[in-house]
C-alpha cells in the first residue's frame, strides 16, 4: 500500500515540509504544521521567514479567491465566498485589478507595435 495522505501541496513544499520533520524528530504532518506555526523557534529562525511567506501567501490566496469569484460571474452564477466581508467591494476590487492589467498589456502591446 502507498502512505496515507490527507493533505498535498506540491513536491517543492512537501520536500521541505518533510526536512522539518526529520530534523526536529516530528512524528505526524500536524505536529509540523504545529511547529510551523506556534514555536517561537521556528518563527524567529532566519532560513525560514515564515511572517513574510505567510503574507505573501495570504494576498496570494486572496487574489485566487476573487480571480475565482469573478470568473463564476461572468459565467452567470453565483459567486458565494469573498475573502472580506462585503463581496461587492471585495469583487469590485479584484476586477478593476484585472481590467488594469489588460489595460497596461493593450498599452504595452500598443507602444511595441508603434516603436518597431
Amino acid at each position: 500500500m502507498g502512505i496515507k495522505r490527507t493533505w498535498y501541496i506540491d513536491d517543492r513544499v512537501d520536500k521541505v515540509l518533510h526536512k522539518i520533520k526529520a530534523e526536529k524528530n516530528l512524528k505526524t504532518m500536524n505536529e509540523v504544521f504545529e511547529y510551523i506555526l506556534f514555536d517561537e523557534e521556528f518563527l524567529e529562525s532566519e532560513d525560514y521567514d515564515f511572517k513574510k511567506k505567510m503574507n505573501i501567501m495570504d494576498k496570494n490566496l486572496c487574489i485566487v479567491l476573487e480571480m475565482l469569484t469573478m470568473q463564476l460571474d461572468t459565467q452567470g452564477l453565483v459567486p458565494n465566498f469573498s475573502y472580506t466581508e462585503n463581496l461587492s467591494t471585495s469583487y469590485n476590487a479584484a476586477k478593476q485589478l484585472v481590467e488594469n492589467a489588460i489595460e497596461e498589456q493593450a498599452k504595452n502591446k500598443r507602444e511595441e507595435k508603434f516603436f518597431d
